[in-house]
């Protein structure tokens, strides 16, 4: 695009019109300027176009801009869009000054998303279909496929995953040309004897509770209520952040994931608090930025990683707040039965859902799960995705797990594992960090 340009006339008094016209049209713009301006208000390029000003006028010029950072100019007046925003352009000339304003725009494109569906649980030696959905992406791209431990589970091309030992292993897909387009999907591989040692073992634990006369359960309810008041502050959201392709030249940083953390130390910092909450590696897991969602108080604030275990999935994040806010409390694994009542918290399928609270009761305790270095508590307390990292309470408000894992099938129903809390007090010790 170029502006009009007053071309020079050789005819005294149409030249004399032309002035006084323009000086009308822009008096706006440019009060008390005896010469003519650059002919509009406001301009708008977009990203990488570019446009040429010039002054009506015979004056050489200086150019300039407010902001090199929003847009550039040279000394012939050509105008070129950096990034989005607004700045003015300058022209000095030896009796006047001139400035327009130009506005760079951004031209959005949706991010490209890519979605994973299919059976999660595989026996030794059979195979199961993942199929792939791919959303705001004009042509769908190549995909690699690959698995965490191929000693436990195999996947072709086609993301057709079989079965090779008893264990858990991650499937990621990731696009050949954008490798920003990935997913990964768990996997629970298991054989006949596996199955038979879970339905053994989940029967020897089990109690019966048996009951005489009236059943009064408000005592019940007063205890579940108190325990999630006490502790509804101290769980809180975890965003993983990850730069995303805007345009072919351009990155956005977006939130890729959510997951959940509890507070569990304070240390007072100045006129401010450092605070350390514990939570899953994989919920931090690729991760360009971190930060916490106190919901509570609807406000995001960065963190950082203090410490982690990729293989125990652990990990303590810091961050600093001015306001007070409480720690939890830690009890011990070995206190634990099998039918103690238990309550989760945890931000289901991400914030619309911050702070749901889920009830039931402890199916096994120290569960090993083939492939994991963690002990882990079997319970039927409803998790989902962003429960994550988020605590599992004993009825005395106690933190005794980190909910990690939940497998999902059509024979599975209520099957979730968190990390023993004995676990979470080792990790913190081998990481030098007291609670």
């Amino acid at each position: 695009m170029k502006l009009n340009i007053i071309k020079r006339s050789y005819h005294f008094i149409l030249l004399l019109i032309l002035f006084s016209l323009s000086l009308v049209l822009t008096s706006c713009s440019i009060p008390n300027s005896s010469g003519v301006i650059i002919s509009d208000d406001l301009i708008s390029i977009n990203i990488g176009e570019s446009t040429v000003l010039s002054l009506n006028t015979n004056e050489e010029a200086t150019w300039s801009s407010s902001d090199e950072a929003v847009a550039i100019v040279n000394q012939n007046g050509l105008v070129t869009g950096i990034s989005g925003g607004i700045c003015k352009i300058k022209a000095v000339t030896s009796k006047n000054e001139y400035t327009i304003l130009v506005s760079v725009s951004i031209t959005e494109e949706p991010t490209p998303l890519m979605t994973i569906s299919g059976k999660q649980t595989v026996y030794v030696g059979s195979a199961i279909q993942l199929d792939l959905t791919f959303t705001n992406v004009k042509v769908e791209p190549r995909v690699d496929w690959s698995s965490s431990d191929v000693s436990v589970a195999t996947v072709d091309a086609n993301g057709l995953v079989t079965g090779v030992g008893a264990g858990i292993a991650t499937i990621r897909a990731t696009a050949v040309l954008d490798s920003l387009i990935t997913k990964e999907y768990l996997v629970l591989v298991k054989d006949q004897t596996s199955i038979l040692y879970d339905t053994i073992g989940n029967y020897v634990e089990s109690r019966k509770i048996i009951l005489d006369g009236e059943i009064d359960l408000t005592s019940l309810n007063s205890v579940t209520t108190k325990v999630i008041s006490d502790n509804y502050e101290r769980t809180i959201g975890v965003s993983n952040y990850q730069y995303v392709n805007v345009t072919f030249t351009e990155k956005s940083l977006e939130r890729a994931g959510v997951g959940t953390g509890i507070i569990f130390k304070r240390v007072e910092n100045n006129d401010a608090y450092d605070y350390y909450l514990i939570t899953n590696y994989h919920v931090i897991d690729g991760n360009d930025k971190l930060k916490v969602y106190l919901g509570d108080r609807d406000v995001e604030i960065d963190a950082t990683i203090v410490a982690s275990d990729s293989d125990l999935d652990l990990a303590v994040l810091k961050f600093t707040f001015k306001e007070e806010i409480s720690v939890c409390k830690f009890g011990s694994v070995s206190e634990v039965k099998a039918g103690d009542f238990i309550i989760a918290l945890g931000n289901a399928e991400g914030y619309d859902y911050y702070g749901s609270a889920t009830f039931g009761m402890v199916s096994y305790v120290n569960r090993n799960l083939i492939g994991e270095s963690a002990k882990y508590i079997q319970h039927d307390a409803a998790i989902n995705p962003g429960n994550s990292g988020g605590p599992l309470f004993n009825m005395k408000g106690e933190v005794i797990g980190i909910n990690t894992i939940k497998l999902a099938d059509t024979k599975i129903d209520n099957m979730g594992f968190s990390i023993t809390i004995d676990i979470v007090k080792e990790f913190l010790e081998k990481s030098n960090i007291t609670y």
